[in-house]
């Protein structure tokens, strides 16, 4: 939406009177120079009460004026959003620089270099909808971006699986689901490849069930049935709930933390999609793609300790990363680069490891969830201490507010207006 300064006063001058010749005037004697004075009296106050009158018009200017000069700077504080097309440079993709979000239950973008915040979707409640839910947005590719979303009405979750094309602005559903399914969530390979989790809510509670599924060219695929039963935990650090294709869409990892198989799922499944088969790695969360063939993860391990570790999904293997502390959570690579974004959860700091130099660097205090914006730039949430009026403060900080850090400058040149707890997505790290 974008926002214009209200239309000031037309410039156009109001049309006046003709104005009759002047005559000459009359010689002044001493009996009418009295009658002539008494004959300019009316005209004097006549003219002192238009002279005040435009006094108080031109106050009245003055006063409006710096209302609206008042209201424009805090109209600035709020950078304006565009729906109009966005701007990129001959060497840039419609996704390049992008922090793509769920804000006001549409799709938004904000670019760190040009500073332009655009809206995507113009999704509005109606009727009797109960809530308006955004999903996992994800990168596609150059110009697409994927998401879920569910418009619940009562007996109806009104879920599905969308493809928004950012030249054209098109949505296209690619999944409808059934009323009685709730979607948890969901990745994009390509447009028409991708894979969700789902909660199936018939009214027998005994079919009551999660699946995962697959859909490679509108062939359906269920990848995994788990039986409902009663499990609940989430909001802590250490939790996850996460999809991701490799880069080359032969795998999938998936993990919940809470889930029916257990309600500390610790895990994270790793399917190989050609062969159909399925690998375990226990005892983790946080997981992320390093390479189509390496997956980078948290781990707690008693005989080598706690901390990132790297698993091999063709020779199944895993191994620690030493250089990092034990503490590490979250690790976010750096697409095609062998650089991790991790948070120090006992610290509450963002670092960033090379994988090839082995050097660690600190980045930021008073900080966790780092993603990858640009090579040079993140996305991360600034914590603060609880107070007394804060609730759901398990972990003893709240999130205050999600920023844009610039590695380079050493800056944190702006917030991200709207962004609360919304997932993000970016060229970067998807």
């Amino acid at each position: 939406m974008q926002t214009n300064p209200a239309p000031g006063p037309s410039l156009e001058k109001n049309p006046t009177k003709p104005v009759s010749p002047p005559t000459a005037a009359a010689a002044a004697t001493p009996e009418n120079q009295q009658d002539q004075n008494k004959s300019k009296k009316p005209w004097f106050i006549f003219c002192f009460i238009i002279l005040m009158g435009l006094i108080i018009l031109l106050g009245a200017a003055l006063v409006v004026v710096t209302l609206n000069n008042q209201n424009n700077v805090n109209v600035s504080q709020t950078p304006p959003v565009s729906t109009s097309e966005p701007s990129i440079a001959p060497t840039d993709t419609l996704v390049t620089n992008r922090v793509f979000y769920e804000r006001e239950k549409n799709i938004y973008s904000y670019n760190v270099q040009t500073k332009e915040y655009l809206k995507w979707t113009d999704y509005q409640d109606k009727g009797d909808v109960v809530n308006n839910v955004i999903y996992d947005i994800t990168i596609i590719d150059n110009q697409t971006v994927g998401y879920g979303r569910c418009v619940i009405v009562t007996g109806d979750y009104g879920c599905g699986l969308y493809a928004l094309d950012l030249k054209t602005k098109k949505i296209t559903e690619k999944k409808k689901l059934g009323k009685d399914i709730s979607l948890m969530s969901l990745d994009f390979a390509t447009p028409d490849k991708f894979a969700y989790l789902v909660s199936v809510n018939p009214s027998d509670p005994d079919l009551q069930k999660w699946q995962l599924i697959l859909s490679d060219n509108d062939t359906l695929k269920t990848l995994e049935d788990i039986k409902y039963e009663v499990f609940g935990r989430g909001g802590f650090i250490e939790d996850s709930q996460k999809m991701r294709f490799s880069q080359d869409g032969k795998h999938l990892l998936q993990i919940s933390t809470s889930s029916p198989r257990d309600s500390l799922d610790f895990n994270v499944y790793v399917y190989d999609l050609n062969k159909g088969t399925r690998a375990v790695i226990s005892g983790a969360t946080h997981p992320d793609w390093v390479d189509k063939t390496t997956i980078i993860y948290r781990k707690y391990e008693n005989s080598k300790g706690d901390g990132l570790y790297l698993y091999d999904v063709v020779a199944k293997t895993q191994e620690k990363i030493n250089d990092v502390v034990n503490s590490a959570v979250t690790p976010i690579v750096l697409k095609n680069k062998k650089k991790v974004l991790y948070t120090v959860f006992t610290d509450l700091q963002i670092w960033v490891y090379d994988m090839d130099s082995k050097k660690n660097t600190k980045l930021l205090d008073d900080a966790l969830g780092g993603v990858w914006a640009s090579e040079s730039q993140i996305v991360y949430n600034e914590t603060a201490e609880c107070t007394d009026q804060d609730f759901f403060c398990e972990e003893g900080y709240k999130i205050e507010s999600t920023n844009i850090y610039d590695l380079e400058t050493r800056s944190k040149p702006d917030e991200l207006i709207g962004a609360g707890y919304s997932n993000v997505a970016t060229e970067a790290s998807d």
